[in-house]
């Protein structure tokens, strides 16, 4: 989430970053209702998601509120609109109290792909931003990418204009 930021201190290309607030709760399943083996479900329609976490589940509105860099906070009536939708889609699993809440920041960039690569105003500054909502998922790969252009400054993994800085152009 703060790319844009420390780049901008750094005199790097300006590309253009957006975080987003995404906020997750977890709750006790209701009593007698084993969850341990249920999929992970979601519904577009819906706009949220939920799936088995710590012998209970997890819940998140599939917010994406942009927000400045900080220290995300869930927002309570987005978790309270979740929950009446979860009502609407799944009355028997809807909880009582909840057991945690929290918030992080996804950032995206302005074609929703990864910028990963050298600046090209900056000698020495990387990019490895904007993972959207699949940090966790591609760093494998986005984490080879990007080690085999520091170190050799090419790839063999993929074709790394699709993710090079470069291409939002001189002004971003």
């Amino acid at each position: 989430a703060w790319a844009g930021p420390v780049a901008s201190l750094a005199g790097a290309m300006p590309i253009p970053l957006e975080p987003r607030r995404r906020t997750i709760v977890t709750f006790a399943a209701a009593p007698g209702l084993d969850v341990s083996g249920w999929p992970f479900v979601i519904s577009e329609s819906d706009q949220l998601y939920f799936a088995p976490e710590s012998g209970g589940l997890m819940l998140s509105p599939m917010d994406q509120e942009p927000i400045l860099p900080s220290d995300a906070q869930p927002d309570d009536e987005v978790i309270a609109s979740a929950l009446e939708r979860l009502r609407a889609l799944a009355p028997a699993i809807v909880p009582r109290t909840l057991k945690r809440k929290w918030a992080g920041l996804r950032t995206f960039s302005s074609d929703s792909v990864p910028v990963v690569g050298a600046d090209p105003r900056v000698s020495g500054f990387f990019w490895l931003a904007g993972q959207a909502g699949f940090g966790i998922e591609s760093s494998p790969a986005i984490g080879q990418i990007a080690a085999d252009l520091m170190v050799r400054g090419a790839t063999d993994r993929f074709d790394a204009s699709v993710l090079a800085p470069a291409r939002f152009g001189a002004g971003g």
